[in-house]
C-alpha cells in the first residue's frame, strides 16, 4: 500500500515505467517459480514411480524366491534318497561308538584333540560377541557327538569354512560309509541352490545326525544340547511336532554361534517314512542369495538406482535383513558415517567384524513404521544414515516372518538438476527486467499525451455522452485507436438493439449442441462395449474362459523375445487329459465340457499371477512360467498332476493328466519349443500316462 501511495505523487511516465516493470517482472517471476515447482514435483513423481516399480519388482522376486525355497524343501524331504539317508544316518549315528568298539581311553584322546579345536573356535567367536564365552557352554554332551566331531571337524585337515569338503573319515565306521554315499549328493544340491548348510535331525532325540558344512552344531542334540534354545532348535521342534507332511517352518534371522555369531535363518520340514515321522530336514538360508536379489547382483546403476539408490528389507525388530549398498560399495565410508550419527561403538565393532549390516543396522524411520503397520506408500524421509531420501515402502508377504521392503534414493541426487534450472530462471528474470526498463523509457514519453486525450474521451462516454468525439490527428496506433473509439460510440446504440437477439440465438445453439453431445456419448459407450466384447471373443476360449491358442502364441513370441534380449529363462508346461475320448463316449459331451472347465478351475487356483494359461486344443492345455527354472517347473507340474488325480470330478470321479515340461534355450523358436514340450507330453503318455516328463 505504501508503494501505491508513493506512486500517486509521481509523474505518469514514472507510473508507466513502474507498471511496465511490474507487468514484465511479476509474470516472469511467477512463471519461473511455477516452472521450478512443477519441475520439482515432476522429478519427485518420476523417482517415486521408478522406485515403486523397483520395489514391486524386488518384492515379487523375494516372495517368489521364498516360495521356491519352500517347494524345494518339501520336495527334497519327500525324496526317497533323503528318507533312506535319514534312516541310515540315524542308525549309524547311535551305533557309532558300539560298532567301532571305542573305549573310554579313546574318548579321552578324542576329547583332548577336540578341545584344542574348540579353543580356536572360541577365540574367533569371542571377537564377535559382547560377553566372553567358555568352552563348557558349547561342549557336546554325548560320546557320539565327541566321536563324530573329532573325525569330521577336529581331525579334518580341511580349513575352517571348508570342513564340508571331507567325504569320508578314516575311522572305517558304518557312519563314514553312509556319509561317503550321501554327502556328495546333498553337497551338490546345496551348491546348486546356494544354501549355507543342510541338516538331517533325528526326530526322536534331536541329534543333528548329518550336517553338510560341519560346524560345531554337528552331532549335538537340539533338545538337550548347547543349542537347544537357538532359532535352529525352534525350527526343528515345530517341524517335528507337525502332522502335515508338507509343513514348512521359516525362522527369522538371529545371531547363530556355531556360525561364529553370524546372522542365520533356517527353514525346516518333517521327513516321513510312510506315515512315521523319522526326522527333520533343515536348510540354513543363504544371505548371499537374498543380497543378490535385493542388489540386482550388485549392479545398482544398471538397474537405474543411480549413485545412492538401494532396496532393502527390514524385520519386525527394525533391523536389516540384507546388506546396505553403502557397506558393500564403501565399507570404510559406511563405518565413518555410523560413527558420525552416534551409533553405539559395540554395534560398529560387530559390523566391522562380520562385514555386514544384517541384524546390526537398526532402522526406525517413518517409512519402516508405516510398512510394519501394513501400509504401503511413498514419502520423503530422513533415512538410517540421517540423510533425506525419497522412500517407497510396502509390507512383504512371506509366511512366518514380518518383513517390509523399501526402495530409496538420496533427495540431493534426485533434485541436483533443479539447481541448473534455478540459476537459468534467475538470469532470465534479470534480463527481462533490464529489457522492460529500457523499453518503458523509450515509449512512455510518446504515449502519455494522446493517452490523456483518450482517457478524457472515455470518461465522457462512460457518463453517457455518446456524441462525444476524440480529436487526435496523429496517424499511429493511438490515432487509429481514437478513430476506432469514435466509431465504437457510433455503433453502441445499434449494438444494444442487436444484443437481445444474439443472446436468444446463442441459447438455442446451446440446447442443440447439448442434445447432439448426449447422443454422441451414447454411441461412443455402445461402441466401446462392442469392441470389448470382440476383443474377449478373439483372445479367450469360449468354453473355459482362458486364453485361446492364437493369443497364447502371441504371448509365447513376446516371452521368447524378452528371454533372448535379457538372457532370461522361462519354462513351458503342456498337459493332456488321459483317456478324454472315453469320457465323451461314455458320459456325453456335456460331461466332457464340465470336466474341461473343472480342470481349468482347479489349475487356476495354483498358477502364479505372472503365468500364462491357455487351451491349446481339444483336451490339451499349456502354461508359460516366466523366470522359472526347469526344476521349479517340474515341481509345479508334479504338484498339478497330483492335485488333479486327487480331485473328484462328479460322474467321472477320477481324472488323470500326462504332463510335459521343457525350458527355453537361447536358440529356441516358437516351433522348436512347442515341439519339445509336445514330445515330453507324448513321452509321458507312452510311459503309461499320469506322469511328468521333461524334454
Amino acid at each position: 500500500m505504501s508503494y501505491l501511495k508513493m506512486l500517486k505523487s509521481k509523474s505518469i511516465q514514472t507510473k508507466l515505467l513502474s507498471v511496465f516493470l511490474l507487468i514484465g517482472i511479476l509474470p516472469t517471476t511467477i512463471t519461473g517459480w511455477l516452472c521450478y515447482r512443477n519441475s520439482k514435483s515432476t522429478l519427485e513423481k518420476v523417482y517415486f514411480d521408478k522406485h515403486t516399480s523397483v520395489r514391486e519388482t524386488k518384492r515379487s522376486q523375494i516372495e517368489t524366491y521364498f516360495d521356491q525355497v519352500r517347494n524345494q524343501i518339501i520336495t527334497f524331504s519327500e525324496d526317497h534318497m533323503i528318507i533312506d539317508a535319514m534312516n541310515q544316518f540315524r542308525k549309524a549315528f547311535h551305533d557309532v561308538k558300539k560298532d567301532n568298539e571305542i573305549t573310554g581311553s579313546k574318548i579321552s584322546q578324542y576329547t583332548l584333540a577336540l578341545r584344542d579345536y574348540y579353543d580356536e573356535y572360541l577365540a574367533k567367536l569371542n571377537l564377535n560377541v559382547k560377553d566372553k564365552r567358555e568352552i563348557e557352554q558349547y561342549w557336546p554332551e554325548d560320546d557320539e557327538a565327541i566321536i563324530l566331531q573329532y573325525h569330521y571337524i577336529a581331525n579334518n585337515l580341511n580349513p575352517v569354512g571348508s570342513k564340508g569338503n571331507l567325504e569320508m573319515a578314516t575311522d572305517g565306521s558304518q557312519y563314514s560309509r553312509i556319509h561317503s554315499k550321501y554327502h556328495p549328493i546333498i553337497g551338490d544340491y546345496l551348491k546348486r541352490f546356494g544354501y549355507y548348510d543342510i541338516f538331517l535331525v533325528d526326530a526322536q532325540t534331536g541329534h543333528v545326525v548329518y550336517s553338510n558344512s560341519k560346524e560345531v552344531d554337528f552331532a549335538t542334540s537340539l533338545l538337550t544340547g548347547p543349542y537347544k534354545d537357538t532359532n535352529l532348535a525352534r525350527a526343528f521342534k515345530e517341524a517335528r511336532d507337525a502332522t502335515n507332511k508338507e509343513f514348512v517352518k521359516l525362522v527369522d534371522f538371529e545371531f547363530y554361534h556355531p556360525s561364529y555369531a553370524s546372522p542365520a535363518s533356517f527353514l525346516a520340514s518333517p521327513i516321513f517314512d510312510g506315515d512315521k515321522e523319522i526326522g527333520v530336514l533343515v536348510f540354513q538360508m543363504p544371505i548371499n542369495e537374498i543380497n543378490k536379489v535385493m542388489t540386482g547382483n550388485y549392479n545398482w546403476k544398471n538397474e537405474g538406482m543411480g549413485e545412492s539408490g538401494e532396496t532393502y528389507i527390514v524385520g519386525s525388530d527394525y533391523k536389516m535383513r540384507n546388506d546396505s549398498r553403502f557397506i558393500i560399495e564403501e565399507p570404510d565410508g559406511y563405518i565413518e558415517l555410523l560413527e558420525q550419527i552416534g551409533t553405539d561403538k559395540e554395534v560398529i565393532n560387530q559390523v566391522k567384524s562380520h562385514s555386514t549390516s544384517i541384524m546390526f543396522q537398526e532402522i526406525h524411520t517413518e517409512a519402516v513404521e508405516e510398512a510394519l503397520n501394513g501400509n504401503e506408500g511413498t514419502k520423503i524421509i530422513v533415512d538410517y544414515r540421517g540423510i533425506p531420501v525419497l522412500s517407497s515402502y510396502t509390507p512383504l508377504s512371506i509366511k512366518d516372518v514380518k518383513w517390509v521392503i523399501l526402495s530409496e534414493i538420496d533427495k540431493v541426487e534426485v533434485f541436483a538438476s533443479l539447481n541448473v534450472i534455478k540459476d537459468a530462471l534467475i538470469l532470465i528474470v534479470i534480463f527481462v527486467s533490464l529489457s522492460i526498463a529500457i523499453l518503458a523509457f523509450s515509449i512512455s514519453g510518446n504515449i502519455i499525451e494522446p493517452i490523456l486525450h483518450l482517457v478524457k474521451g472515455t470518461d465522457d462516454v462512460s457518463k453517457g455522452d455518446f456524441s462525444k468525439r476524440i480529436n487526435i490527428t496523429q496517424k499511429d496506433e493511438i490515432g487509429k485507436l481514437a478513430d476506432t473509439f469514435n466509431k465504437m460510440t457510433d455503433s453502441l446504440i445499434k449494438t444494444s438493439v442487436k444484443e437481445k437477439k444474439v443472446l436468444e440465438e446463442l441459447e438455442q445453439s446451446k440446447e442443440s449442441l447439448s442434445a447432439t453431445n448426449e447422443k454422441l456419448q451414447i454411441e461412443i459407450t455402445e461402441r466401446k462395449k462392442q469392441e470389448e466384447s470382440f476383443r474377449q471373443l478373439a483372445e479367450t476360449d469360449f468354453l473355459t474362459n482362458i486364453y485361446n491358442r492364437r493369443i497364447f502364441l502371441h504371448f509365447l513370441k513376446v516371452e521368447i523375445n524378452k528371454a533372448q534380449r535379457y538372457s532370461k529363462k522361462f519354462s513351458l508346461i503342456m498337459f493332456d487329459i488321459d483317456h478324454f475320448k472315453a469320457v465323451n463316449d461314455t458320459y456325453g459331451h456335456n460331461v466332457g465340457d464340465y470336466v474341461l472347465k473343472a480342470i481349468v478351475d482347479v489349475i487356476k487356483k495354483y498358477i502364479r499371477e505372472a503365468d500364462i494359461f491357455a487351451r491349446y486344443g481339444g483336451e490339451e492345455f499349456i502354461i508359460i512360467q516366466p523366470e522359472t527354472a526347469i526344476e521349479g517347473a517340474k515341481v509345479y507340474a508334479e504338484k498339478m498332476r497330483t492335485i488333479i488325480e486327487q480331485t473328484n470330478f462328479g460322474k467321472v470321479k477320477k481324472i488323470t493328466i500326462s504332463v510335459g515340461v521343457t525350458i527355453f534355450n537361447e536358440n529356441d523358436t516358437i516351433e522348436s519349443i512347442t515341439k519339445k514340450v509336445d514330445d515330453a507330453l507324448y513321452k509321458a503318455k507312452n510311459k503309461g500316462r499320469n506322469r511328468v516328463e521333461v524334454a
